[in-house]
């Protein structure tokens, strides 16, 4: 009896561990999300930690300890007849045309201010998509000093779920010459994982 309660334990571990549809290595800093197709191999100079998003369509978010700065990615599944075959640029200016509203919307809600918020089309990992700079502002008497972030990110359409892939800095690291390559550097490290069905 023993030994059956040790295998059930045993086969149970396992199919825990190795039937998860993502991956994190927390030594290598690369995550890879099977059921979404997406992976993002982050840089190894600096630790990078998995914390939980905050939101329930938020996919991945890690941050450095040491800078602050904090990847994410977003995913929603388009609500139409025809997902798999829309591309992010069909409802481009939609998007662009009510990002103020939004924008505004969130600021009523939040307290988080938009400074200023950017779009232009794209290519990303080999998919039509665009690309957004989102600078806001926000006060609160918790902080000594107002919290300024900017946002990178890249959205994009795949196989019925659209992807925004964002990375956050404070906007004082944000301002030294260096931060932007590095930003390029950590996108460069995201990819979508192919599947074949």
């Amino acid at each position: 009896m023993l030994r059956l309660v040790f295998m059930f334990l045993i086969t149970h571990c396992v199919l825990c561990a190795y039937g998860q549809s993502y991956r994190w290595n927390p030594k290598d800093f690369v995550y890879s999300n099977f059921e979404y197709a997406f992976s993002w191999s982050l840089p190894t100079d600096m630790d990078w930690e998995k914390i939980s998003g905050t939101e329930k369509h938020t996919i991945f978010k890690a941050y450095q300890p040491d800078t602050y700065i904090t990847v994410v990615v977003n995913v929603n599944q388009i609500q139409h007849e025809k997902a798999k075959d829309i591309s992010i640029w069909d409802f481009y200016d939609t998007i662009v045309s009510q990002s103020k509203q939004i924008d505004k919307y969130i600021e009523e809600n939040t307290g988080n201010k938009t400074i200023k918020h950017t779009f232009e089309k794209c290519m990303f990992c080999g998919q039509k998509a665009y690309k957004t700079y989102h600078h806001t502002f926000f006060q609160d008497d918790r902080y000594e000093e107002p919290y300024e972030i900017i946002t990178i990110a890249y959205s994009y359409a795949y196989r019925g779920f659209t992807y925004m892939a964002s990375v956050k800095v404070h906007k004082s690291l944000y301002e030294l010459d260096e931060i932007k390559s590095y930003i390029n550097e950590i996108f460069r490290g995201y990819s979508i994982v192919n599947q074949y069905n």
